[in-house]
């Protein structure tokens, strides 16, 4: 592997992306669990509460005019303990919210490597552009002022990646089946992992469907940690997996080959 292209696919790169997102709120969710984090959170979260309290409704006196004193007290103990209770649910709903932000950003980093990777095939067969690109990608006064064909190919292909950018994930894998790739082969997993995800195709789906929920409307649908670890888990394999099949089919080295190598020297 001595003469490795400048251009390679770099699922290791992506995938460490990937997973430090998600390692982060792992370790957020142990410091809660392990540590006393929730409890400074709330801390925070109630700080300066009871003196407000004491300003408005004994100070103050505007919500509680005709209570006696004791009733005022009843009172005002009644709303400290609803305000803590509410304020320790949103502590619990900083972790979901933790968890399906991360979830969004290692969509995020599966679509980047996605876009890369197609980039990187088309550098490597620029043949395919052929069927990726459309007319209105570059017009002929373009071509003429450009003269160059290198930045013709490249002016072509960035119209083509923009579009794909705006793509569903259902979508962009169509575009490498529509390269070469087949289905079966991008969604068939090995023997060790299979049983846990024995259609990987729909868990993709779910996935990505999910983060929509998350960023359009406003729904938080990963509400445990190891929800989110199985996400880290799949990711972490089709990373590798989609980059191994695309390298077998379109001759694409990849950051994995590169390590083998350099660790033979």
């Amino acid at each position: 592997m001595d003469g490795l292209q400048e251009n390679i696919l770099t699922p290791l790169k992506f995938s460490s992306r990937a997973s430090k997102y998600i390692m982060n709120a792992f370790y957020i969710d142990l410091l809660c669990k392990k540590g006393n984090l929730k409890e400074a959170l709330l801390k925070a979260r109630m700080h300066g509460m009871d003196k407000f309290i004491e300003e408005e409704f004994v100070q103050g006196n505007a919500l509680l005019p005709s209570l006696t004193q004791k009733e005022k007290e009843e009172t005002i103990s009644k709303v400290k303990v609803g305000m803590e209770d509410a304020n320790k649910k949103e502590v619990e709903d900083f972790l979901q919210i933790l968890f399906n932000e991360s979830l969004v950003m290692a969509c995020t980093v599966f679509e980047t490597f996605l876009q890369d990777s197609v980039s990187v095939i088309i550098d490597k067969n620029p043949q395919f552009l052929k069927s990726l690109s459309a007319e209105k990608d570059i017009t002929i006064p373009q071509i003429i002022d450009i003269a160059n064909y290198s930045a013709i190919f490249t002016t072509i292909k960035n119209k083509f990646l923009r579009r794909f950018d705006f793509k569903s994930v259902e979508d962009k894998i169509n575009v490498l089946i529509k390269l070469g790739l087949s289905k079966e082969v991008i969604f068939t997993l090995g023997k060790k992992i299979s049983p846990k995800f024995p259609n990987p195709e729909k868990f993709l789906t779910t996935m990505f469907n999910n983060r929509n929920d998350v960023v359009h409307k406003d729904l938080l649908p990963i509400k445990t940690i190891d929800e989110l670890l199985e996400v880290n888990e799949f990711l972490s394999h089709f990373f590798i997996k989609l980059s191994l099949d695309m390298f077998r089919r379109f001759g694409v080295m990849t950051d994995l080959h590169e390590l083998m190598n350099n660790n033979k020297k």
